[in-house]
């Protein structure tokens, strides 16, 4: 038996939910299996919804995908609820740990959960969307810079070919560096963030020169040591 909790305030969506035929709280079948993938994933079903009509979805299982509409259902007390969840472009897609990613990566049978003004009865316009089944991919990677420009990069690497890295406002800068304009064409390069490999984006936490290309920006000797160190990391990120 699996249990699932849900969670009301005042509003149409509670009026709905609690007028509609409740049936058992055991689940059976298909229904428990997908609801037990929901939980396993961190997203047990949960619905918070407030006077102002702001209300959080989570839990809730990829049915269908338009050009502008998600439909998802959530699956508790024995009985399937089917959310329409609309999209534009101010809408933000994250993945299960937090960074951005996009609506492309969404696909039917996928666990997300979603926030946003409720329209209607299981019609929300959303702000986010979070994918539970897509974990987001930390990496390292490192190449030769190949273009500079206003908030990105393009870096040769040897594993990916040619990607782009993003950087952002909370982006780190490490290894004789402070800010984007401080890098050259043809500086070797370390980039850590979240790599989208469909369309070959990392969204950069932190970036270093590495190697040479470091040691001659900083001449600490402390700067040589980490030089050192990022010079044999690089090449150990190049041959995986």
């Amino acid at each position: 038996m699996t249990t699932l909790t849900k969670t009301l305030s005042t509003g149409v969506l509670a009026a709905a939910i609690m007028l509609a035929p409740v049936f058992a709280l055991a689940h059976t079948g298909d229904k428990a299996t997908k609801a037990r993938a929901s939980a396993s994933l961190g997203s047990a079903v949960q619905v918070f919804t407030n006077n102002d009509g702001d209300t959080v979805v989570r839990g809730a299982l990829v049915t269908d995908i338009s050009d502008d509409e998600i439909t998802a259902r959530t699956y508790w007390l024995g009985r399937t609820n089917t959310w329409t969840i609309e999209t534009d472009s101010s809408t933000e897609y994250v993945r299960r740990d937090g960074t951005s990613s996009s609506r492309s990566s969404i696909e039917e049978g996928d666990h997300i959960s979603f926030s946003g003004s409720l329209e209607s009865a299981y019609r929300i316009d959303a702000n986010v969307v979070k994918n539970w089944s897509v974990p987001g991919t930390q990496v390292a990677l490192a190449g030769t810079v190949t273009d500079v420009a206003s908030g990105s990069l393009t870096l040769a690497t040897a594993m990916h070919g040619t990607i782009t890295v993003d950087v952002t406002g909370d982006t780190d800068y490490v290894g004789g560096i402070e800010a984007l304009g401080d890098i050259d064409v043809d500086s070797k390069l370390i980039a850590y963030g979240s790599y989208d490999a469909d369309t070959k984006v990392l969204t950069a936490t932190k970036v270093s020169l590495s190697g040479k290309a470091w040691a001659d920006k900083d001449h600490s000797p402390k700067g040589h040591a980490w030089g050192h160190w990022m010079k044999r990391l690089s090449g150990y990120f190049n041959w995986r």
